[in-house]
């Protein structure tokens, strides 16, 4: 299994495809050949907000005391002709007219896996949503690579196996000055240079994982 390479679009469209099926992390690591941290750490990175999808028996209000609530006239210019509860009111949303509106949000997208891909609840849900989408997970992780690769002057190939000689070893506790050391023959950069590779994100090893 392969922990230190990076993800590419096949990749991303086996893990929206497998969460789309319902299968755990652990089932789509194996798909994919990473461990279920990669899995988690892509799909919670790369979340889509969707705000405008909403079932067509319920209005366009998510407050928790939705179910319950009895309030009226809340508006001191309210223009209904009718003793007409405010929830069902068209005009004016209630989260910006009731001083106790409190948005309900799913607890699932708490927990893994993060996202509302194959939930069977999706479309009677008026909660906010959260989907991992591969097209735009990919365009997010090349933009984000674009503005942090600005000024470094290593082609992808290089970085691919510098990543794969360095991230290893600083994952089981090296430090940069003892790897460059004991491979100098295979590493061609300062510790200064590597340094900065590893806290603009080029690497699979996080500034979090030197010792």
């Amino acid at each position: 299994m392969s922990h230190f390479k990076h993800l590419v679009l096949e990749d991303r469209i086996t893990i929206q495809s497998d969460l789309h099926d319902g299968l755990s992390f652990k089932k789509i690591a194996s798909h994919i050949n990473h461990d279920c941290t990669t899995v988690s750490s892509e799909i919670r990175n790369h979340l889509t907000v969707v705000d405008d999808m909403w079932p067509t028996n319920r209005k366009h209000n998510r407050c928790i005391h939705y179910v319950d609530c009895k309030k009226r006239h809340i508006c001191n210019f309210c223009q209904s002709t009718k003793n007409t509860l405010c929830k069902y009111c068209n005009q004016v949303a209630c989260s910006k007219s009731c001083p106790d509106y409190k948005e309900e949000v799913c607890d699932k997208l708490s927990k893994a896996p993060y996202v509302c891909n194959g939930c069977d609840s999706m479309r009677r849900c008026p909660l906010q949503k959260k989907f991992y989408d591969a097209k735009e997970a990919q365009l997010d992780y090349e933009r984000t690579l674009s503005d942090s690769r600005s000024g470094v002057m290593i082609t992808d190939d290089e970085l691919s196996e510098l990543d794969n000689l360095i991230s290893p070893l600083i994952k089981n506790g090296q430090s940069i000055y003892h790897i460059t050391i004991n491979n100098s023959d295979q590493i061609n950069w300062s510790c200064k240079t590597l340094y900065t590779y590893i806290n603009k994100g080029l690497l699979q090893a996080k500034p979090i994982d030197m010792p």
